[in-house]
């Protein structure tokens, strides 16, 4: 081997050397990076965890103190750390000891409300009932814009997506459009015998083109809304009274409900998947604002939480009468149900327990809604009343502060939250 050939040989033992050896460094910090994210990972855990102690610990609290103004603030405060299914019933709870719950007085019908929807920009509201009128109330100062008369009760109401117009169904099997958007509400179209039997309920699709009716003649029809005119034939899987109808809000499918069986619905191919669970009619369904989870009320007693996906039940929500009706919050996060047994629950999403019930209804609550916002509940049932229901934490919380009127003092502080870097609850 020549001279060439072994300084050759030489840079070349070298630069293989000085490779490994910076890959080696290249490897020790990585091992050392991945080792710091997961300690930092481990650490907002485990300060995640320690906020959701904290919420469960003082909503505790919160309901267990005797002297007002402090178990207000525990219950603020136990939100503040972590919205929890503990902090919200706590906040609902102690809300409803003060009675700021309901807002304004009962919206009155004539007789019984069987139905509610709200307009997608959250201004209008419009009940219906067994007084043969659909009421439309300015859902701010909670009175009545105008009423629609019909020549029977009206059992379902819908809005179309850009809220311009109403859809009513009745007890005599006519279906009805009217234009809400003009100063005086007008009829669009009306259709006699839109069913051979009374129509139960009605649901708008979110592009607005088509709108499903369902009927006691266990029949579901679409509808041209621009045309008036049902396509197609009429969907007939239903064995048994069809109660309820429901669109996703990704316009993908639809759900029906009434015997015993909840039907979902490809929009494009009308073909059906039922989900069995129930095992008397069901009132109400619905669907959440993400489009992946159904909700179904039923005479069994229970509501019901589905997976939209697979079909499979998540959980089950029981009360001790009828479920009658269902409704997701605008958040997910809650679900409210009501009853024959008159009143209005709040549930918690995310572990199927029950938040709190709302009282002032006399008799079977038929309907309910959530506003746009999510801040206000509307319930209404055969008592001829709607009412405004406080039905957000915030507003909760809200309330709260205002009941309070004052902070924790230093010896309040330390006794309920310790070492905690001391705030303003209300204000912070």
């Amino acid at each position: 081997m020549n001279r060439r050939h072994l300084l050759l040989l030489l840079s070349l033992f070298s630069l293989i050397s000085f490779l490994s050896f910076a890959f080696y460094l290249r490897a020790e910090d990585l091992a050392r990076y991945r080792a710091e994210i997961r300690e930092r990972g481990d650490v907002a855990k485990a300060q995640a965890q320690a906020r959701v102690d904290l919420s469960k610990k003082l909503a505790a609290a919160a309901l267990e103190v005797k002297q007002n103004d402090v178990a207000l603030l525990l219950a603020v405060e136990a939100f503040n750390a972590e919205d929890t299914y503990e902090s919200r019933q706590a906040l609902l709870t102690l809300a409803q000891r003060h009675d700021v719950i309901q807002i304004g007085k009962p919206l009155e019908h004539n007789d019984w409300v069987f139905n509610l929807t709200l307009s997608p920009d959250g201004e209008m509201l419009a009940t219906a009932g067994k007084d043969n009128s659909v009421y439309l109330w300015d859902i701010k100062t909670q009175q009545l814009i105008a009423k629609l008369k019909h020549t029977d009760w009206v059992n379902g109401v819908a809005f179309s997506a850009d809220g311009k117009l109403l859809a009513a169904g009745t007890h005599d099997n006519v279906l009805t459009i009217w234009d809400t958007a003009a100063h005086a509400p007008r009829k669009v179209f009306e259709i006699p015998e839109a069913h051979d039997s009374v129509i139960f309920n009605l649901a708008f699709a979110p592009d607005g083109k088509t709108l499903i009716s369902v009927s006691r003649d266990k029949t579901i029809r679409v509808w041209d809304v621009e045309k008036g005119n049902v396509i197609g034939d009429p969907l007939t899987e239903h064995t048994d009274w069809v109660l309820s109808v429901a669109y996703s809000p990704n316009g993908k499918f639809f759900v029906t409900g009434g015997d015993k069986t909840v039907r979902v619905w490809d929009a494009k191919t009308l073909k059906s998947i039922p989900l069995k669970g129930h095992s008397l009619f069901i009132h109400g369904v619905a669907v959440s604002p993400d489009s992946t989870r159904i909700a179904s009320a039923s005479r069994d007693k229970t509501a019901r939480v589905w997976d939209a996906a697979s079909g499979k039940q998540i959980f089950q929500l029981d009360h001790p009468d009828w479920a009658m009706a269902v409704a997701f919050s605008p958040d997910g996060k809650m679900i409210a149900t009501t009853s024959r047994d008159r009143l209005v629950r709040l549930w918690d999403m995310k572990s199927g327990k029950l938040i709190g019930e709302l009282k002032g209804h006399t008799d079977w609550v038929d309907g309910v809604a959530f506003s746009v916002d999510g801040d206000t509940l509307i319930s209404g049932a055969r008592d001829n009343t709607a009412r405004v229901w406080n039905a957000s934490p915030r507003a909760w919380k809200e309330s709260a502060c205002k009941i309070a009127k004052r902070e924790l003092t230093n010896e309040e502080w330390k006794q309920y939250l310790g070492n905690e870097a001391a705030h303003s609850i209300c204000n912070g």
